[in-house]
């Protein structure tokens, strides 16, 4: 199965700078986005299949809820 490309500009962008270990904050901050934007863009990657929680799934619920 192959996937298509994310889904908006931003959520590209924050794809690629995703690695497990770089705090949210400094990503939202090289993005320039808003905290708000960067939830949307995340939990669409999330929904679409394109990050997935390994672990501190309890976290993450907290922060993105």
């Amino acid at each position: 199965h192959t996937r298509g490309s994310p889904p908006t500009m931003m959520a590209n962008l924050l794809l690629k700078r995703i690695d497990g270990t770089t705090d949210l904050r400094y990503i939202r901050g090289t993005l320039g986005c808003s905290e708000a934007e960067l939830v949307e863009e995340f939990n669409l990657l999330k929904r679409t299949g394109w990050v997935r929680i390994r672990s501190g799934h309890d976290v993450f619920e907290r922060f993105f809820r």
